[in-house]
């Protein structure tokens, strides 16, 4: 905003002196006057003409090694500058791609001086406060002419979208442990079809050593371990509804975040306990992991997940039915819902008369839809496993 008042300040005193010396020349006819009144004139443009060289002559690459990093952690990409001109100039401002709310920068400095051929780099950290994706990055070069006239800018290639992976959280912290125990209890858990390989995966230290598949281990030169083939109630399909409320952008980035955190973290749990996990997400995609070396492929599915405002009741419901229609047998369903509605209660409450265990996890918003607060009351008093959590899994 400074900037942008001085260049006005001097556009302004230009153009007064430039009428002032017209004037004069007008009524006195002086030949000094007529030299000045033309030096008004051509210095603008000259002036005009050497910012916009210089605004051609800088070249900008923008480095960031990482386009994935973890929330709460301090990252930096790399901006370097080289002038490829025989000019000096001493006022070429940078302008940032920035979201001030998701993700903090340091005070990196927005100018510098172009020295003849000069090149050089500077870093920009950055704190990455929320789960999502975000655009960083220089935006555009802003150059001032020598005069102070004329305010010249370049957009600038290169800036790139920034994935920010949420928080993975030891599942004992907060309630969905006694969730799953809740499920087990419900029915009786056989173990897994000895007689049935579903796949192989990499040894892990706590694996038993009865599930080593010793020849195929012997054929590749790596321990192999077998997965068997699960009974349907040892298993869990969680289904994530990517509706949530009205909210400001702030508040809709902490609802996101409070889901998304407690859906991997679910995932991490079942997955390091040997139970498979079929993630249900907008769009009809599902995506299974049958062991703990399929959480990084769920994990990245989780953690870019896009959340849509407004009444989004009626993805879930599809989720739903398509969950319940592809298994033949008993399943665990887990919800985790900003919001639901009438329909919603009815539909989950018929799937626990069939004999499905479903658990709805409830993410309110700091100001709660009254809808969802009474659907969710109604769910806990018919005995429907039903959990507020009003924070992160961390907090």
């Amino acid at each position: 905003m400074r900037s942008v008042s001085v260049h006005r300040r001097n556009f302004l005193f230009y153009l007064a002196l430039a009428a002032a010396f017209t004037a004069l020349t007008w009524i006195y006819g002086w030949r000094i006057l007529y030299i000045s009144v033309y030096a008004v004139a051509l210095l603008p443009a000259l002036s005009f003409c050497y910012a916009f060289a210089m605004l051609r002559f800088i070249r900008v690459k923008q480095i960031c090694a990482k386009r994935y990093v973890v929330k709460n952690e301090w990252n930096k990409y790399t901006v370097a500058v080289k002038n490829v001109s025989p000019f000096v100039y001493e006022s070429v401002r940078f302008i940032f791609l920035e979201d001030k709310i998701a993700v903090e920068t340091n005070d990196a400095s927005d100018s510098f001086f172009a020295k003849p051929f000069m090149s050089g780099e500077f870093a920009v950290n950055f704190f990455a406060r929320y789960r999502g994706e975000f655009n960083l990055g220089l935006r555009a070069i802003e150059v001032r002419d020598p005069l102070g006239v004329f305010l010249l800018r370049r957009k600038v290639k290169g800036s790139f979208t920034l994935a920010v992976l949420p928080l993975v959280i030891e599942i004992p912290r907060f309630s969905f442990a006694a969730l799953l125990s809740q499920a087990h209890s419900n029915y009786e858990i056989k173990d897994e079809d000895y007689s049935s390989v579903s796949d192989v995966r990499n040894y892990l230290p706590e694996d038993s050593i009865k599930r080593i598949h010793w020849k195929l281990s012997a054929k590749r030169n790596e321990l192999l371990v077998k997965n068997f083939q699960s009974n349907a109630l040892n298993s869990v399909s969680l289904i994530l509804n990517t509706g949530r409320p009205e909210l400001s952008y702030e508040e809709s980035l902490r609802l996101e975040d409070r889901v998304v955190e407690n859906a991997v973290s679910a995932i991490h749990y079942c997955l390091r306990r040997r139970m498979p996990v079929s993630l249900f997400t907008a769009d009809n995609l599902k995506t299974v992991g049958r062991s703990f070396g399929d959480f990084e492929a769920l994990y990245h599915i989780a953690a870019r997940v896009r959340f849509t405002a407004g009444a989004q009741e009626d993805k879930s419901l599809a989720l739903l039915d398509q969950c319940l229609n592809e298994s033949t047998s008993y399943l665990n369903i887990v919800i985790a819902t900003a919001s639901f509605g009438p329909e919603f209660f009815e539909r989950v409450v018929n799937a626990g008369n069939a004999g499905h265990f479903v658990a709805v996890l409830y993410f309110p918003p700091d100001a709660p839809e009254r809808e969802s607060e009474e659907i969710f009351e109604q769910l806990s008093q018919i005995g429907v496993s039903a959990q507020r959590i009003a924070s992160g899994p961390d907090e």
